[in-house]
């Protein structure tokens, strides 16, 4: 498969350029849910954020 049969094949099925998104705001609806089910059944003591999962250091966006 080339180069043109991939981008032909790929793009209506990951319009914003793959099957992963990458960085917080990407991921937020599938993140933000994780730290409040676990402040509901008790495993933390706050309810946290998205932001709170990963170190500040890594807080940008990178695409390799």
């Amino acid at each position: 498969m080339g180069a043109d049969e991939l981008e032909r094949v790929h793009r209506p099925l990951f319009p914003d350029g793959g099957p992963w998104p990458y960085g917080l705001e990407a991921n937020r609806a599938t993140l933000d849910p994780f730290p409040a089910y676990c402040h509901e059944q008790g495993v933390t003591q706050r309810r946290l954020r998205g932001e709170d999962l990963f170190p500040k250091e890594i807080a940008f966006e990178v695409r390799i």
